[in-house]
């Protein structure tokens, strides 16, 4: 199975913040290191992980440095720029009011797969314009 990561998602990877999301995120990066899984992670979902990191978790830029390399090195997750204007523009913020949820949205809906999130809001809209959502398991 291949995923769209959301950052509440890999902010629960990295943190403590909620245990269990923290084990079934553990769960898919354990699957997808054996190539049973695959994560896509998107620009934004880069951009917006490193700055909660720098400014909510207060973490040192050479540290989440490292933890994106690591990501993104990580067997079974693949890099995608994610970004399609003209679709995210058709999303947001009519039916995705977030727009960094929007880009996540758009990419899941260009590239054909589902988005893994915890946001039950973002669940909401995306289950509103039929793009399939699952959560970690």
């Amino acid at each position: 199975m291949k995923h769209v990561i959301d950052t509440n998602c890999l902010l629960s990877f990295v943190t403590d913040r909620n245990l269990k999301q923290n084990r079934r995120m553990a769960a898919v990066f354990e699957r997808a290191s054996i190539l049973e899984e695959e994560v896509v992670l998107v620009s934004n979902v880069i951009s917006e992980f490193v700055y909660v990191q720098l400014s909510v978790y207060k973490q040192k830029e050479k540290l989440v440095s490292a933890m994106i390399a690591d990501l993104v090195n990580h067997p079974g997750v693949q890099y995608h720029h994610g970004f399609f204007p003209e679709t995210i523009l058709s999303l947001w913020p009519g039916f995705v009011p977030d727009f960094g949820d929007a880009v996540i949205a758009t990419a899941a809906k260009t590239l054909g797969i589902p988005v893994y999130t915890f946001d039950l809001a973002f669940r909401r809209c995306l289950e509103r314009i039929a793009i399939p959502v699952d959560a970690p398991e």
